[in-house]
C-alpha cells in the first residue's frame, strides 16, 4: 500500500514539474516553485541514486533496477513507520 501511495505521490509530482515547466514564462514565472518540486522528487529518490552507484544502469538489467526502485519504497516505509511509532511512544 505504501509504495503505491510513494509512486503516484512521485508521479503527480513529475506530473506538476512537466505542467509547470511548459508554461508560458511571460504567462507566470514559476522557477522557484519548479526548483523546489526538483528537490522534493530528488529527496524522494534518495536512497535509490545511493543505491544505483553500486551498479550503473548501462550495464546493470532490468530487474536490478526494478529492485532498487523497491527497495527505495522499503526504505521510506520503514522511515515512515519508525517516525509514527517515535511519534507514539512520545504521545504516551
Amino acid at each position: 500500500m505504501f509504495a503505491a501511495l510513494f509512486w503516484l505521490v512521485y508521479q503527480a509530482l513529475n506530473g506538476l514539474i512537466f505542467l509547470f515547466g511548459h508554461l508560458p514564462p511571460h504567462w507566470v514565472h514559476l522557477d522557484w516553485p519548479l526548483r523546489m518540486l526538483g528537490l522534493v522528487c530528488r529527496a524522494l529518490t534518495f536512497p535509490r541514486r545511493i543505491l544505483r552507484h553500486l551498479w550503473p544502469s548501462e550495464t546493470s538489467p532490468a530487474f536490478v533496477l526494478w529492485l532498487l526502485a523497491a527497495l527505495n519504497w522499503l526504505l521510506w516505509g520503514v522511515l515512515v513507520e519508525a517516525m509514527r511509532s517515535l511519534r507514539a511512544r512520545r504521545k504516551s
